[in-house]
């Protein structure tokens, strides 16, 4: 996992639509940890480990020819927005397969 420990974990790829550029921006923390032990009196040996990633949306970059600017998630419907237009330009900017 550490290997793909990039900006791209923090910053989604970039949705371009009607000349403007927008990054989605996400808090992501992960760890991981282990340990061992053993008793020799009752030769009784044991172990364990574990890992967990978390990823929150924090808002977007938006890039256009005037500005660039941050606009953060304040409030459940805005994220609910924001996801629901970045499914939508995903959708329009993907290439349709001709039946």
């Amino acid at each position: 996992m550490v290997e793909g420990a990039s900006a791209k974990l923090v910053y989604g790829d970039p949705v371009s639509v009607g000349g403007k550029t927008v990054l989605p921006v996400a808090a992501v923390r992960y760890g991981f940890g282990g340990g061992s032990g053993s008793n020799p009196e009752k030769a009784a040996h044991g172990g364990g480990g574990g890992g967990g990633l978390t990823a929150k949306p924090l808002g977007v970059v938006e890039v256009t020819e005037l500005q660039t600017r941050f606009i953060p998630f304040n409030s459940h419907w805005t994220l609910l927005t924001a996801v629901g237009l970045g499914i939508a330009l995903g959708w329009l900017i993907t290439p349709k397969k001709a039946c």
